[in-house]
């Protein structure tokens, strides 16, 4: 599970942000002081899909504070989430190790996330262009006996990411894609034997493709992400739509 683990925590960080939340209705909660910030993009009011909604919250700088009734707090170097240690962050206010995952990360001059690591060994490495993620190498499955994966995203170009770190409050992991991807790609490899001039070669496990639909100020309303997941020469297509509001 370590390796699918990793994604979540890092790969996600790079393209998506995905706070932890319930999966559940949640009804606003009185307690968090919510401000909208008044800065240069726009921060994510509401996530929901045909069986939940989830509202966030901001304190005055731009940071998230509440995801539905889950309540994040900070210090001087640390992120909590619900009471307990989430993050450490270093000098540069980035997040510098993980407490539940035992990760540590580090990123480029730009603060994209470029590597996150697992007891000293390497266990993502993403590569950039035109300040978007365009492959994510997880290597932990080499750790724990069990294959590592790619990603390969293509893009959108035109299309400006308003769902990223920054537009969720978590500036602290790092700046995420530019851009919104319209398409990834997984594959289930070896990632220290493999030669990318082979990736042709090698079946996927998963395909997604991404749509859109935007509100007046062009930023995204709705994501619709249909997956297809291959297994043993056959196909399962799973579809799931968010809609999105802004403060």
């Amino acid at each position: 599970m370590k390796n699918k683990f990793a994604k979540f925590i890092f790969i996600g960080f790079c393209l998506f942000i995905s706070c932890k939340k319930k999966n559940e209705y949640v009804s606003p909660v009185y307690h968090f002081q919510n401000h909208s910030p008044h800065l240069s993009y726009p921060f994510v009011k509401t996530a929901s899909n045909s069986n939940s909604i989830t509202v966030f919250y901001y304190d005055t700088l731009g940071r998230i504070i509440g995801a539905g009734n889950q309540p994040y707090a900070y210090s001087s170097d640390t992120v909590f989430f619900d009471g307990s240690p989430e993050y450490l962050l270093g000098r540069s206010g980035l997040v510098n190790f993980g407490f539940q995952e035992g990760y540590t990360f580090a990123y480029d001059s730009s603060g994209y996330p470029i590597s996150s690591y697992f007891n000293g060994v390497s266990a993502d490495t993403c590569y950039y262009q035109n300040n978007n993620l365009i492959i994510g190498v997880n290597s932990v499955g080499i750790v724990d006996g069990v294959p590592g994966y790619e990603v390969f995203l293509s893009y959108y170009n035109t299309r400006i990411n308003t769902l990223g770190s920054y537009n969720y409050g978590m500036p602290y992991v790092g700046k995420s894609s530019s851009n919104l991807p319209d398409s990834s790609i997984s594959l289930n490899v070896y990632t220290n034997n493999l030669n990318l001039s082979e990736l042709g070669n090698i079946a996927p496990f998963n395909r997604a493709i991404y749509t859109y639909t935007y509100n007046s100020s062009g930023y995204v309303s709705s994501r619709t992400t249909m997956n297809y997941i291959y297994s043993e020469g056959d196909t399962e297509t799973q579809i799931n739509t968010t809609n999105f509001t802004y403060y």
